[in-house]
C-alpha cells in the first residue's frame, strides 16, 4: 500500500512546491507596474521648480529617498535569496535522481525528497514572494507620495505657509513609509537561503 501512496505524496509535494513559485512569479510580473508608477512619479516630481515648496520639502526628501533605497535593497536581497533557493532546489533534485538499489531505498528517497523540497525550498520561497509583494506595495506608496508633491506643486499661489502646511501633512506618511522600508529590509535579511549541499 505504501508503494501506491508514495507517488501521490510525491505529486502532491511537487504541486505544493509550485504554489510559492507561482506566487513569486506573479509578484515579480507585477513589478513592471510599480516600476512604471515610480518612473512617472519621478518625472512629475522633477518638473516642480517652486522654490518655496522645494525649501519646505528639503528635510523630508532625504527620508523619502532613503525609504526608496531601503525597498530596493530588500528587493535585491530577495533576488539573491531566490537564486540561492533555486541552487538548493537543483541540489535536492540531483540527490533524488541518484540511483537506488531496492524499492525500499527508492521509497525512502522519495519521502526525503518531498520533505526537503517542502522545508528547504517551498517554505523559504513563500517568504521571498512575500518580500517581493511588500517591495511592490512600498514602491507604489512611494510613487503616490511623489505624485502628491508634484500635484501640489502644480497649483498656483503657493506661499511659504501653504508649502510648510503641505509638507507637515505629508511628513507622517513619509515617516510611515520609512518605517515600512526598514521593517521590510529587516525581514528580508532574516530569511537567507539555506545551503543544504552537504545533506
Amino acid at each position: 500500500m505504501t508503494r501506491f501512496a508514495l507517488p501521490f505524496v510525491f505529486i502532491a509535494s511537487v504541486a505544493a512546491a509550485q504554489a510559492p513559485l507561482a506566487r513569486y512569479r506573479a509578484a515579480a510580473s507585477s513589478l513592471s507596474e510599480a516600476k512604471a508608477a515610480v518612473s512617472s512619479a519621478q518625472s512629475e516630481f522633477a518638473t516642480c521648480t517652486n522654490g518655496r515648496l522645494q525649501l519646505a520639502f528639503a528635510s523630508s526628501l532625504p527620508k523619502l529617498e532613503g525609504a526608496r533605497r531601503g525597498f530596493e535593497k530588500s528587493r535585491k536581497q530577495a533576488e539573491r535569496t531566490r537564486q540561492g533557493l533555486e541552487a538548493t532546489r537543483r541540489r535536492i533534485e540531483a540527490a533524488r535522481s541518484a540511483k537506488h538499489g531496492s524499492v525500499a531505498e527508492r521509497e525512502a528517497s522519495e519521502a526525503i525528497y518531498a520533505t526537503r523540497l517542502m522545508e528547504d525550498y517551498e517554505t523559504p520561497m513563500a517568504t521571498v514572494a512575500a518580500s517581493v509583494e511588500d517591495y511592490r506595495a512600498g514602491m507604489i506608496e512611494y510613487a503616490g507620495l511623489m505624485k502628491r508633491y508634484a500635484a501640489f506643486c502644480a497649483t498656483t499661489g503657493i506661499t511659504d505657509g501653504s508649502a510648510k502646511t503641505f509638507v507637515k501633512e505629508l511628513t507622517p506618511q513619509i515617516d510611515a513609509l520609512a518605517q515600512h522600508a526598514e521593517k521590510s529590509r529587516a525581514q528580508t535579511t532574516q530569511s537567507p537561503a539555506k545551503d543544504v549541499s552537504s545533506r
